[in-house]
């Protein structure tokens, strides 16, 4: 007996203690932990005894302690039964609170190093210490997405938000600090970009004449699926100008087709959905069909849609560049394929083996000096010279100016190191500059034998190369001058008339060119000239005069006609004031016309005619701007959204981004500032 006691003893013994083993200490501030520990020891106290010390359930007790368990087994497990009634406590305070843990113990081993702290860092009771309304409810990241400003720059380098994600998740990583999710900021972008888009819109309420652009391009649709069963869609980028720096970007929507209904359409809808429809006085497009045909072209369809006559103002860049291409195709060689030739494209191939340093400008070759004595040489270089000091919208526009001094003998301002020349450019036809750089780099590295010609193929690049650096280079860069568009184009044609002294094939193939896009002596722009300070007071006063003269009947046309009949010797007697007549008075819409009542040489004293020559000089006559909103297309087509009303806020936004750029506004700021009322 005395053994099985024993025995019983040390079993007792070892039961008690293993439950005597101390329970781990829980940290007060977890209170859900806390809850659960409490719940355990409550259940340690009850008495306990092992099964084999039990003889009967009938001993007294043991129905009590059976009945204690099993109400207490219900809320054995519901640890968080407590505070369940008050919150739910947020998993982004628990990671705050286990961030705290890491930043006491940094503060503690910076202030034992004696190294200054960081402002950010705080002690797990200044946390607790936070007024309740700082504290943030369960939702979404707690980590805030970058500003504004930072959210457009994203979409100003074309980063994707889970690339943006990585660059901010890098850098909070160094920092201890927390970022925003990937779809956080793909969200916040698109918000971002609907606001500012509609703060632009509601911004937009011009108050000057204005003029609307647009050009078609074909691209991808945004999801990359075929539409129709076609791989690309037509866009059409609509640009509003007017003075006073307007340049406002609408839209670039899908059109169902390319055609003049579907262009004129969508135009017609964007002018009315930004509320500009009296505002709009003007168009400016290029010189296809598909917006100048006379029955379904876009312009025609748009004063029907609008109900109102406008101003038809063709691109002088696409008017002018039909000469050198003309030129070049009919007079040096022509080319079916896609660039501008193979002579151009042989030049190119063989440039790396030339030396650069060997060739002859035009004053050293006999046959050029014969022509160039019979023109005002000194005058073209002056002119070039003074161009190079204007801004440029494009480096060709530059080099070309560079080289024309180059041919003409004498080095280039740009240049004071000596002449340099580029390497061949792009062989695309659409870059119609192209043809007569790569013919004046042909023709003096031919002399020295460094590109080899045969005599023919040279005289024709010799033509071509006198004929525009003599007549045609000062017109294309007078091009952007609304006012004095009128008298340069009259004169083009004339010195192209003049030129058939020289070389009557080449000037022929020039008239024959150019004397279907007169689109400056019609009718409605002819008066343009009014204002020219280079137009002679008697020309003006007769160009007044016959503002009462009747006009064409029907529908006044959009261009002047000169018919195949009309030869040099006619065109040598054109006049400003015969292209006028009472269709002219339409030009000043709202302009003041009490002006033409005095004498013109009283013009310059008077204010309405100031205030018009004001307003005249900032009308765009190049579609410039509407080809800068199709570049713009096409640099984020597929890149950043997908949806299509998203893709618009972009455009928008982006538009003002590099409208800041060109007018020298670099800043981090490249959105709208809201007023504090918003």
């Amino acid at each position: 007996m005395e053994v099985e006691e024993n025995i019983v003893n040390e079993k007792t013994d070892t039961v008690q203690t293993s439950l005597s083993v101390k329970p781990p200490v829980i940290s007060p501030d977890i209170p859900v932990l806390k809850e659960c520990c409490e719940k355990s020891d409550s259940h340690r106290e009850v008495d306990f005894v092992p099964c084999y010390m039990l003889g009967s359930e009938s001993r007294p007790g043991f129905d009590s302690r059976v009945d204690k368990f099993k109400s207490e087994m219900e809320n054995l497990f519901d640890i968080a039964s407590r505070v369940q009634p008050t919150r739910v406590v947020p998993r982004d305070e628990k990671r705050q609170a286990m961030l705290d843990c890491g930043l006491v113990n940094k503060r503690q081993r910076k202030a034992t190093s004696g190294e200054p702290l960081p402002e950010a860092m705080c002690t797990e009771a200044e946390v607790k210490a936070e007024p309740e309304d700082n504290l943030y409810e369960p939702g979404t990241s707690r980590s805030l997405p970058p500003p504004s400003s930072c959210l457009t720059n994203l979409d100003r380098g074309l980063v994707s938000s889970r690339a943006a994600f990585r660059t901010l998740a890098s850098s909070a990583a160094e920092t201890e600090g927390d970022c925003a999710s990937h779809t956080t900021l793909w969200r916040r972008r698109k918000e971002e970009r609907a606001e500012v888009a509609e703060d632009i819109r509601r911004a937009f309420n011009p108050t000057v004449p204005l003029t609307v652009h647009w050009d078609g391009i074909k691209l991808p649709p945004l999801d990359g699926k075929l539409v129709d069963g076609k791989e690309v869609v037509e866009r059409l980028p609509i640009v509003l100008s007017g003075p006073g720096g307007v340049d406002q970007l609408l839209s670039a929507g899908v059109l169902a087709d390319g055609t003049g209904e579907a262009q004129a359409t969508a135009v017609a809808d964007q002018i009315a959905a930004w509320g500009c429809t009296e505002r709009v006085t003007a168009a400016c497009t290029d010189t296809t069909s598909s917006n100048t045909g006379s029955h379904k072209g876009a312009f025609v369809m748009l004063e029907k849609k609008l109900e109102k006559t406008l101003i038809y103002i063709a691109c002088r860049h696409h008017q002018l560049e039909i000469i050198p291409k003309n030129v070049f195709e009919k007079c040096v060689e022509e080319s079916s394929s896609p660039d501008i030739g193979s002579l151009c494209r042989g030049f190119k191939k063989n440039w790396d083996t030339m030396d650069h340093s060997l060739y002859l400008p035009a004053t050293k070759d006999p046959k050029c000096c014969k022509v160039l004595a019979k023109f005002d040489v000194e005058h073209i270089l002056n002119f070039a010279k003074e161009a190079l000091k204007k801004p440029l919208s494009r480096n060709d526009y530059k080099y070309l100016l560079e080289l024309t001094i180059i041919f003409l003998g004498e080095v280039p301002p740009t240049q004071p190191n000596g002449v340099r020349f580029q390497p061949p450019m792009a062989l695309s036809s659409a870059r119609f500059m192209g043809r007569i750089i790569y013919a004046l780099q042909i023709h003096m590295f031919a002399l020295t034998g460094q590109y080899k010609l045969n005599a023919k193929l040279l005289e024709k690049v010799r033509a071509f190369n006198l004929f525009h650096v003599l007549v045609y280079l000062e017109p294309w860069y007078s091009a952007t001058e609304a006012i004095s568009a009128p008298r340069t184009d009259l004169l083009l044609i004339q010195k192209i008339a003049r030129y058939s002294a020289v070389n009557k094939k080449l000037a022929q193939v020039a008239l024959n060119a150019f004397k279907n896009h007169l689109w400056y002596l019609s009718a409605h722009c002819v008066p343009f000239a009014l204002f020219d300070d280079n137009v002679s007071v008697e020309e003006k006063s007769a160009m007044v005069a016959n503002f009462k003269k009747t006009g064409a009947r029907g529908r006044t046309p959009m261009r002047y006609p000169v018919g195949p009949d009309v030869g040099p010797s006619e065109i040598l007697e054109f006049r400003l004031s015969q292209f006028c007549s009472q269709d002219s008075m339409l030009f000043f819409f709202s302009l003041d016309t009490i002006f033409l009542e005095k004498c013109p040489k009283e013009w310059s004293q008077d204010k309405g005619c100031n205030e018009n020559v004001r307003l005249l000089r900032d009308v765009q006559v190049v579609n410039d701007t509407a080809e800068r909103g199709v570049a713009l297309v096409k640099t984020f087509t597929g890149q950043l959204t997908k949806d299509e009303k998203d893709f618009q806020n972009l455009l928008l936004v982006q538009k003002k981004v590099k409208s800041q750029e060109q007018g020298n506004a670099m800043s981090v700021g490249y959105f709208v500032q809201k007023s504090e009322d918003d």
